[in-house]
């Protein structure tokens, strides 16, 4: 170190301020252009947000399968949720935050999804149809749906991409069916 320059603690280094949370909807062009402004600005905080807001975005595609869904949900948390090694509380609260984001938007996904089985077996029961008939049919459905990451088998608590409320709903239209 030169003798001239002086010695710079962590309290000098400026940081650029958080970014606000990712609009949800946005064109994937328009994610993907501001993740490699961020990135050109060295803004890794915001390069994860607009990451979250993508995947997020496509997850929610009304064409989407619940499998593919659970990926990109799946993929914002494990991928871009995670705060740097020892953050400052802000940083780690921010990150939180979007994993809140992921969460929220993934049960109301699922939520929506089981909501509408949901009607459509109640139809088919409002025709004559037993829930017997159904049951089988549910169980599959629901089992997808409350599946744990890759696994078939429904996870025994609440898996990662489900906030607690959220699951505990899911399980009660579930248990209606079967």
């Amino acid at each position: 170190m030169s003798q001239n320059a002086p010695e710079q603690g962590r309290e000098d280094v400026m940081r650029l301020p958080l970014p606000p949370m990712p609009k949800i909807g946005l064109d994937r062009h328009v994610y993907a252009t501001r993740a490699k402004e961020a990135e050109s600005h060295e803004d890794h905080h915001d390069h994860e947000a607009q990451k979250v807001g993508l995947y997020i975005t496509l997850a929610i595609d009304p064409h989407a399968t619940w499998k593919e869904k659970l990926k990109y949900f799946r993929h914002a948390l494990e991928h871009h949720c995670k705060p740097p090694p020892f953050p400052e509380e802000d940083v780690w609260n921010f990150y939180a935050a979007l994993k809140v984001m992921v969460k929220e938007q993934a049960g109301r996904e699922a939520i929506r999804l089981g909501s509408a089985q949901d009607d459509f077996y109640a139809a088919r029961t409002s025709m004559g149809q037993t829930r017997d008939e159904i049951a089988d049919e549910a169980e599959e459905f629901f089992m997808e749906l409350l599946r744990c990451g890759s696994t078939f088998q429904p996870a025994e608590g609440c898996p990662d991409h489900f906030c607690e409320e959220d699951w505990m709903t899911l399980k009660m239209i579930r248990d209606q069916w079967i």
